[in-house]
């Protein structure tokens, strides 16, 4: 990976929320099946070199799957490995086939950036998979404002181009009891890159709005270019910001509260 361009959107200013919107930051990885991690002794290399950030160590269920599509066994449920901080803020995930990096306690991309290096120097020392596969980074939003108290008080707040079905004539001209709006859009860089713009208003609560940005690339990379992924992952990080911003109408950005990011404390995002 020599490149580490990605979609470009409008300036914006560089703020943080006082009322943040911002439930989950989450990086995938794909790597080849490791059949070792199946089991804990696979994985107790691993979880020693993180302990002392992710003390808890858990595990649950993954679906059924086959370990091999020649094989003849029955599918059966594989372990995914979870290590968490005390706080249980950051969570580090690892199955047959995957590592995942995830925060509900998100501040800046350098300090998810740090712990995601640390995390794959952990996983090259101790299990060294080949090659990775498939990376991506998600940001999941759920909007909130005072003034929404049916769905189509969010024309005043999101972008209009990610509402227009919602609001064309063959949707308001209808009768009927309610509908359920959800939405993708997939945007194409010229690096094999693809971010997606997920939203919907929610069908149970229409004062809620979920916006889910997700960018990422199925281009194969080795072992080696750990560096290279976190400085891909960062102008993708660069990029869900930016959309998530061009996505806003002025006064749902204001509702935010935003604030120079020089000027936060530590308890602002």
């Amino acid at each position: 990976m020599t490149s580490t361009m990605s979609l470009k959107f409008p300036e914006h200013d560089d703020v943080v929320f006082k009322r943040a919107p911002l439930s989950e930051v989450l990086c995938h990885i794909e790597f080849p099946s490791i059949l070792a991690l199946s089991d804990i002794s696979g994985v107790t290399g691993f979880q020693d070199a993180l302990r002392s950030d992710y003390p808890k160590l858990d595990y649950e269920s993954a679906v059924d799957v086959a370990l091999s599509e020649d094989s003849d066994e029955l599918p059966q449920p594989l372990p995914i490995w979870k290590l968490q901080d005390n706080a249980t803020h950051w969570t580090v995930s690892i199955g047959l086939n995957f590592i995942a990096l995830s925060t509900v306690k998100y501040s800046h991309f350098n300090e998810f950036s740090a712990r995601l290096s640390k995390t794959l120097q952990a996983l090259e020392r101790t299990i060294a998979p080949s090659s990775f596969s498939w990376i991506g980074l998600r940001k999941t939003n759920q909007l909130r404002h005072p003034n929404v108290t049916e769905p189509q008080g969010w024309f005043n707040l999101i972008r209009s181009e990610l509402l227009s079905f919602y609001g064309s004539k063959a949707m308001t001209n209808q009768t009927f009891k309610d509908a359920t709006f959800h939405a993708k859009f997939h945007i194409h860089d010229n690096e094999n890159g693809i971010l997606t713009i997920s939203h919907g208003i929610n069908e149970e609560d229409p004062t809620s709005y979920m916006l889910d940005l997700d960018y990422m690339t199925n281009e194969p990379l080795s072992m080696d270019t750990s560096e290279a992924i976190v400085a891909k992952l960062k102008t993708y990080s660069d990029s869900i910001t930016g959309c998530f911003h061009w996505c806003l109408k002025k006064d749902m950005a204001k509702y935010l509260d935003p604030i120079p990011r020089n000027e936060a404390t530590d308890g602002e995002r």
